[in-house]
């Protein structure tokens, strides 16, 4: 997640309040600050252009996208909302040209805290799994494999030993929420279970010929 976590012996500094990335919604006006291409305490405005975004379908981290001008330097630097509250740190950009086209991005502000407690607590991080792999369902795929729906997550392969085979999962199940979510694409799934404990249970709907059911399946670590 590109955090480090670093002591300051000092006490009673101000500090900036963490917003619930979670409740950010696309539009929102948010500021960023940091020393783009070494100009300290720089600030660029702009809107939330997605306010969960996977850089491609099996990457489990989901990121803030801005296009609120970041440029090298911008990193570590916070986004902030117009109450001036945390919703994120900025940390890469998508550019061919090497400085901003209006595509950054930014951690949201409920992975840093996540991060850094775990961080604070046990000197690294435990990122869960439980042993799937999935794939978007497209109108080709379904009628390939004979599924019920054109639109949604189907389980590829269930991990032989793993939680899921354990939990009774199978290759073919096609998933239909997480934890009371709905998953509509495998990025949602991966990285759902992704942001989850390590040692958690989490409670998958699937459909299988035609019925559905509920399974029980516990977060184990997922391998380094």
């Amino acid at each position: 997640t590109d955090l480090a976590v670093l002591k300051i012996d000092a006490e009673n500094l101000p500090v900036i309040p963490f917003y619930n990335s979670d409740e950010l919604k696309q539009g929102e006006v948010v500021l960023a600050l940091g020393s783009p291409l070494g100009l300290e305490n720089s600030l660029t405005v702009g809107f939330v252009s997605s306010p969960h975004r996977h850089l491609t379908q099996q990457d489990p981290m989901a990121y803030i996208q801005t296009d609120a001008a970041i440029n090298p330097g911008n990193s570590g630097g916070p986004l902030l909302d117009i109450e001036g509250r945390i919703v994120g740190i900025n940390t890469l950009i998508l550019s061919r040209s090497g400085g901003s086209e209006g595509i950054g991005f930014a951690i949201p502000s409920n992975t840093v805290q996540r991060v850094s407690r775990q961080l604070r607590a046990e000197g690294r991080i435990r990122r869960g799994a439980i042993g799937v792999m999935g794939e978007d369902i497209t109108p080709v795929l379904a009628r390939a494999l004979g599924l019920s729906r054109e639109a949604g997550v189907v389980l590829s392969d269930v991990f032989p030993h793993s939680a899921a085979e354990a939990a009774g999962l199978q290759p073919g199940d096609i998933v239909l929420a997480l934890d009371g979510r709905p998953v509509n694409a495998v990025h949602e799934l991966i990285g759902a279970i992704f942001e989850r404990a390590v040692g958690d249970t989490v409670a998958v709907d699937v459909e299988r010929g035609g019925q559905k059911m509920q399974k029980k399946v516990a977060v184990l670590e997922r391998p380094n």
